[in-house]
């Protein structure tokens, strides 16, 4: 009986997982049942100074309880950063081995960039290598494994070198390296994959004994661990299966292989017909050679399936699909000129469009030298049904093209063809190329003037002129929409309403803005919240600023979960700001900046400013002062101000020595409006401690250093006054006085009034 052999089938190799442990971390020491615990002090005193420990704490109980989704999760909501640097290390650490654990490998570098110290050498060494061999740099990721101090309990570098030499053909090293593991007490995770790739080498070096002892015990390991089995292993087996006779055993082998590579499924299916033919199955044998034969992978395979398949023909085996596509383009390669090959390229594209493959269809349409209107019926159907298919996998950009090419057969099928626009539209939207959307939408609605897709159009053409900056069309069309029967579904109807609202906001029509607004919250719109939201705008503009505050309180207290709060929030905090309600503003910032994590800088320096207006909440303030020195790319001068906001929240909550630290450093340099401001209020502060000497040194050498901030140098020669009363030097005092009186070019009415009442005393 004849035997194929199939060679160099067997290349590549899979991948390993990260192993689960630990390596350079104790066991957990904090008791699980103190979870409860730990959790209710960061969540109830999220400002307590052991919170961030406390939820470090709580993370540790997942994490060595191998929960990783759920340990990153508190890990990232920890202050790992701000630890001491052992800490730091170690919770870096942890936070990459969760990271990794759950698949995101490219924050998981940055966090293991974190760790330092002699004491983790070898688990960087390690999971760098281990990020390398993940992204397919096998050469660093190898070298980098070569580093890794050999023994180390889950730190299993040498299996992933022995898989890595696997992949380079190095079957010998593979051995070496796989023989002392598999003799001892090999990692449970990573044995499969160790059986296997002994398995496979054995068995490239012609060690069949060996490979079959390594394959079987791989099988077993792998159906205990619930794996999917490796296809070259089942592949291997098959083969030796076959060579020992067992021909049922090597057909069960091959039977998952057909499913996986198209090389290794290729041989296979040749395999499998031959055992089919040694167990007298003629029947299965020729389907099984017409399945080798139709894949091209490998000629040599493909010349030795159709000649078995040609012999089980000729013994009478039915074949019902013997017409099938692969053949079909066999018969046309071979005999294109035939008077019957119109009619074969027509069946051929038919076979490929009914099995899903429209690309093929379409190739084989257009290879054809002559197209039949049948032929290109099944052509636009297939450039449609392509459209579709990588529209629905999300390349938009991608399916433009097949329905441009659709719609352009209006000659073949004009309702299809009008169906293939109004998709085009879709696709070119989802691109953000409105005009060309709109000018697809325009065209669907001229090929179909009526139809149960009208309305639909008109909703879509408006949208791409609404997107365009053509408000006054779109809010013609949204309207058009609304009342082209039959109806768009409510959902579609309420955002009509509420799209063309806003139309005619940007036309300047506020008043029929605010009436569909309106009408959209009667109607129970499902974007109800957008409308509220809007109303509660139009009325800063339709009525007063204390109507709009109003307004936007009653939306956020009725929709307090819309996404839209936020910008409400600041909304109203900048309408307060503008009636020079401080106090309000700060806190409709506050609470903007709780629930939007990410605004920019120059909001947070916003917010920051009116909170130290204002004076409240310098809990806040700290945490919003520390989110800006997060964002960074500050200025000097911002820095400056950003440290003043900081001292004057310090002393707010009595943190004195805090405070004047900040205040005396940024006092070195008054020519900044920060620089003066601090020196005075420090002054002022010593001065209402009892310090008078202090605030009396530091007073002289500002005012003697001057400052271009006019006003802050009439309050430091007012202190300054105050200073020479309190160590018994009226004269001086009244004179600095005077002297200000006579010389101050502002008016601003807290000065004037401080002279005043200090000349009277």
């Amino acid at each position: 009986m004849k035997r194929v052999i199939i060679t160099g089938l067997l290349a590549g190799a899979g991948m390993l997982s990260v192993a689960a442990g630990a390596p350079h971390a104790p066991s957990c020491c904090v008791p699980p049942e103190s979870a409860a615990l730990l959790e209710e002090l960061y969540t109830l005193h999220p400002t307590d100074v052991r919170a961030n420990e406390a939820r470090l704490k709580r993370a540790d109980i997942d994490f060595f309880a191998h929960r990783w989704a759920d340990a990153l999760n508190l890990y990232r909501q920890a202050d790992i950063r701000g630890l001491s640097r052992p800490d730091r290390s170690l919770y870096s650490y942890r936070m990459a081995l969760c990271l990794i654990r759950t698949g995101h490998y490219a924050d998981a570098r940055e966090w293991l960039d974190d760790v330092r110290g002699r004491a983790y050498a070898d688990v960087r060494n390690f999971y760098d290598a281990y990020l390398d061999y993940i992204d397919g740099d096998l050469d660093r990721a190898y070298d980098g494994f070569a580093r890794v101090t050999p023994g180390i309990e889950g730190l299993d570098a040498t299996c992933y070198m022995a898989q890595i030499d696997y992949s380079r053909g190095r079957y010998t090293q593979v051995l070496d390296r796989t023989a002392p593991m598999l003799r001892g007490d090999v990692n449970p995770e990573l044995a499969p994959e160790m059986y296997r790739i002994a398995g496979m080498s054995n068995f490239k070096l012609d060690n069949y004994e060996a490979a079959r002892s390594d394959l079987q015990k791989y099988l077993e390991l792998n159906d205990e661990a619930g794996g999917t089995a490796d296809n070259e292993a089942l592949y291997a087996l098959g083969c030796m299966a076959y060579d020992d006779g067992d021909y049922e055993e090597a057909e069960r082998c091959f039977g998952p292989v057909t499913e996986g590579r198209p090389a290794l499924a290729q041989s296979a299916w040749l395999y499998i017909g031959q055992c089919r033919l040694m167990n007298s199955d003629t029947r299965g044998a020729t389907l099984a050679f017409e399945k080798a034969a139709s894949v091209e992978t490998d000629p040599s395979v493909a010349r030795t399936a159709m000649y078995d398949y040609i012999a089980a023909l000729t013994r009478g085996a039915g074949v019902p699909f013997a017409k099938s596509a692969g053949m079909l383009e066999t018969w046309l390669r071979r005999w294109p000129d035939s008077p019957y090959a119109a009619n074969a390229e027509q069946y051929l594209a038919t076979a490929y469009f009914n099995d899903h493959d429209y690309v093929k269809a379409i190739a084989v349409a257009d290879g054809a030298k002559r197209a039949s209107k049948a032929l290109l019926s099944v052509k636009q159907k297939a450039l449609y049904e392509q459209g579709v298919k990588v529209a629905a996998n999300g390349d938009a950009a991608g399916s433009a093209t097949w329905f441009r090419r659709a719609a352009d057969m209006n000659n073949v099928d004009p309702a299809l063809a009008a169906q293939a626009l109004l998709w085009l539209g879709d696709a070119q939207y989802a691109s953000g190329n409105f005009k060309e959307a709109a000018k697809s939408y325009s065209r669907f609605l001229s090929h179909a003037p009526q139809g149960p897709n009208r309305a639909l159009g008109l909703y879509n053409l408006a949208y791409a002129q609404y997107r365009s900056g053509l408000y006054s069309q779109a809010a013609a069309n949204f309207l058009k929409a609304s009342q082209t029967h039959p109806a768009l579904a409510k959902p579609l109807a309420d955002d009509a309403t509420i799209r063309r609202a806003d139309c005619l906001y940007y036309t300047g029509d506020y008043h029929s803005a605010d009436a569909l607004y309106n009408s959209a919250l009667g109607n129970r719109a499902a974007d109800s919240d957008y409308a509220a939201y809007r109303h509660a705008m139009m009325t800063g503009l339709t009525g007063s600023q204390r109507d709009k505050i109003n307004a936007l309180g009653a939306f956020i207290e009725k929709y307090p979960d819309s996404r839209w709060v936020s910008q409400a929030l600041l909304e109203k905090a900048l309408t307060h700001e503008d009636l020079g309600e401080t106090a309000l503003a700060a806190e409709a910032r506050r609470r903007r900046l709780a629930l939007t994590p990410d605004v920019d800088v120059d909001e947070l320096i916003n917010a920051a400013r009116t909170n130290d207006i204002a004076g409240t909440a310098p809990e806040d303030q700290l945490r919003i002062l520390e989110r800006i020195r997060r964002n960074g790319s500050l200025q000097a001068d911002e820095l400056a101000d950003i440290d003043l906001y900081e001292a004057n929240a310090l002393a707010r909550l009595g943190r004195d020595t805090e405070a004047d630290e900040i205040y005396g450093r940024l006092a070195a340099n008054p020519s900044s409006l920060s620089g003066a401001t601090a020196a005075v209020t420090l002054a002022e502060r010593q001065l209402k401690a009892g310090q008078a000497k202090a605030a009396f040194d530091g007073l002289s050498a500002f005012t003697d250093a001057g400052t271009p901030h006019s006003y802050w140098l009439a309050r430091g020669f007012i202190a300054l006054a105050d200073a020479c009363s309190a160590l018994g030097r009226p004269e001086l005092a009244r004179e600095y006085i005077i002297s200000l009186r006579d010389n101050y070019p502002g008016n601003e009415p807290d000065i004037l009034s401080a002279i005043k009442t200090r000349l009277k005393k």
